[in-house]
């Protein structure tokens, strides 16, 4: 079975990173798009020599570069679909372990954490490409979902 492709935010470091590594791991997946804030400067992505792996620019701040990259996104993984997405961006200000609360850092806060979620969705579903990864799944499958170890299980 043909995983054809896996797109992760948030993978400059952190988990992020872990599970792009994770799913490298696995031979049946062809493609893992690691979307990160700032390729360049993502040492351990550019360090990956697996040609499988592809960085993808996103601010998941900035709607402009969200769509950019579904436009990139679309482009590699052509009309196989998106099969996996893991919004995985978040951010973790300090003020939350010193107790001090700035309102600008809380609504930015919520910005990445929850808004993004939503509008990199919505992005998603606006072009119907990527949306019909999961269903191009079912197609082959029969239906089914993930385990915690990346197989599929039908039912």
């Amino acid at each position: 079975m043909v995983y054809p492709s896996v797109f992760i935010t948030g993978t400059d470091k952190g988990i992020g990173f872990g599970l792009v590594k994770e799913f490298l791991k696995i031979s049946a997946v062809r493609f893992v798009i690691a979307g990160a804030s700032n390729p360049l400067t993502a040492k351990g992505l550019n360090a990956i020599t697996d040609s499988r792996l592809k960085i993808v620019k996103i601010d998941v701040t900035c709607d402009k570069s969200i769509n950019e990259a579904y436009e990139e996104v679309e482009k590699l993984v052509g009309e196989n679909g998106l099969n996996v997405l893991l919004n995985n961006a978040a951010i973790f200000p300090p003020y939350f372990t010193s107790g001090v609360i700035n309102r600008q850092t809380l609504l930015d806060t919520l910005n990445v954490n929850t808004v993004r979620a939503a509008i990199t969705f919505q992005v998603e579903e606006s072009v119907s490409a990527l949306v019909e990864s999961m269903s191009k799944l079912q197609k082959r499958h029969s239906g089914g979902y993930f385990t915690r170890h990346l197989q599929v299980i039908p039912y």
